[in-house]
């Protein structure tokens, strides 16, 4: 299966921070990205002992940040497919013709 891991703006910053601290958390997000099987969305990173939950409200914020995502990739996917389809019309009129 292909894998699509997107990492969001949030995550890329929180991630930074932690990968100072704990060295091996690259290697760890590396695997992680390359292994995972479905589409996923790393919203958010952070070290329990600095941080004992993620506040409802920032979660609420970063879970909209990626629903309007994946409505402009939506929105964008229809594009491509309309612009393709259309193409793909006018090489039959060309072909017709």
């Amino acid at each position: 299966m292909d894998v699509t891991v997107v990492i969001t703006p949030n995550f890329k910053r929180e991630a930074k921070k932690l990968t100072k601290k704990y060295r091996s958390l690259k290697g760890e997000l590396e695997v992680l990205i390359e292994d995972n099987i479905t589409k996923v969305y790393l919203l958010s990173i952070y070290d329990k002992s600095d941080t004992e939950n993620i506040s409802e409200k920032l979660l609420k914020q970063l879970t909209h940040g990626v629903q309007q995502t994946i409505a402009e990739e939506n929105a964008f996917d229809l594009l491509q497919k309309n612009a393709l389809e259309q193409n793909e019309e006018h090489s039959e009129d060309d072909e017709v013709k």
